[in-house]
């Protein structure tokens, strides 16, 4: 299978899957006061410092805070409802981009207490209607993704950041998308809290995080036995926090970017020769270097999916869904982007394992798939 959906999640690198095997076999409870807890205690910590240097961070020196959770969807949960149910500040809105994560999109459905910002046809936040809203609330908090998993647009955060903290509020990043694929400085970038994912970056599936200034109180949403400072209840996932801070150790030290940038670019000249009508999302503006969203002219998403399968290539059409089925993207609703055409889009999301012979084989199956829908 040539897997090209490292959007959706990563193979387990090597060096982590090493890191985890002689934890498998051990019983390890980071709660316990014997050697066995103060072994997995020990690795929870050294993980804890890896992840953070990975984003730039000394945890105590630079005064920030970092909660493991088991994804990154608990992570975005625990930031949104814990800001809510906090005594931080009760009377703030939030503001959220439409384009966000349903982790944090769909919390506007039963708080009515939060706006929804638009954003441009590219994908980009309009600065102008969140300054606006920043104005008229006195700030509060501001939830935007830094990297959109569906089109790999990236937000200007340091201006967004910069923005938010002149009018007094607080600013929330979903990076989960943005580990492993570009650099991230969150003292840089000045960001209040993030939120990350194990699995997106060569981790196993079962461990997130929320980052946050020590400053700023969450209100935990899993009560029991105060792991986690108190935020997160519940023992933690020993192996796949490990395997998150090994997989942050090699990113620390990984130059492979530029390689598959060359692959994405190489993919989007190729195609865009061969077909005119082509749409690739978000192409003029800062994109991560893996992803291409583009359209395959008159095919629909649910039709190219099976076929890409069926040729043995594993892409997908946006967001992993829990359903399974093809659903439309409330992204490129969000860019305004015409249903139909909408419809006929797909994600390519590249990874370090990928090679040209690979964009040779997606470009002649993608040729193919879009000829022979034209025969019918």
């Amino acid at each position: 299978m040539l897997y090209l959906d490292h959007n959706a999640t990563t193979p387990i690198l090597s060096q982590v899957q090493e890191a985890m095997i002689p934890i498998l076999s051990q019983p390890l409870n980071p709660s316990s006061i014997h050697s066995c807890g103060r072994i997995a205690k020990a690795i929870i910590e050294e993980a804890r410092g890896s992840i953070a240097r990975m984003i730039g961070l000394d945890l105590r020196k630079n005064g920030y805070g970092l909660i493991f959770t088991s994804s990154g969807t608990e992570a975005n949960n625990l930031m949104m409802k814990g800001y809510c149910h906090s005594s931080l500040r009760e009377d703030d809105r939030i503001l959220v981009s439409s384009i966000e994560h349903h982790s944090i999109l769909r919390h506007s459905e039963y708080n009515s207490n939060i706006d929804i910002l638009e954003v441009d046809s590219n994908g980009i936040v309009k600065i102008d209607l969140l300054e606006e809203w920043l104005a008229r609330n006195n700030g509060g908090l501001v939830s935007i993704m830094l990297a959109n998993n569906e089109t790999g647009v990236i937000q200007p955060i340091k201006q967004i950041s910069s923005l938010v903290h002149k009018y007094n509020g607080l600013l929330h990043s979903d990076c989960i998308q943005v580990i492993g694929k570009i650099a991230l400085d969150l003292i840089d970038c000045d960001i209040d809290f993030v939120t990350i994912s194990g699995h997106k970056f060569g981790g196993a599936l079962g461990a997130g995080a929320l980052i946050y200034r020590n400053k700023y109180s969450i209100a935990p949403q899993i009560i029991g036995g105060g792991q986690e400072r108190g935020t997160r209840a519940g023992t933690e996932n020993v192996a796949a926090i490990a395997s998150m801070g090994a997989a942050a150790e090699y990113h620390l030290s990984w130059n492979g970017r530029s390689c598959v940038s060359n692959l994405r670019d190489l993919f989007e000249s190729r195609i865009a020769s061969l077909c005119q009508d082509v749409q690739i999302f978000g192409k003029d503006v800062p994109r991560l270097p893996n992803t291409s969203m583009l359209t395959m002219p008159g095919v629909p998403a649910s039709k190219q999916l099976i076929a890409f399968d069926m040729a043995g290539i594993a892409l997908s059409s946006g967001s992993a869904c829990s359903s399974g089925k093809v659903k439309s993207s409330h992204v490129l609703g969000a860019m305004g982007v015409d249903p139909e055409i909408a419809d006929w889009a797909i994600r390519v999301s590249f990874g370090s394992g990928n090679t040209e012979s690979d964009v040779d084989r997606l470009v002649d199956t993608w040729i193919t798939i879009w000829k022979n829908n034209d025969k019918k």
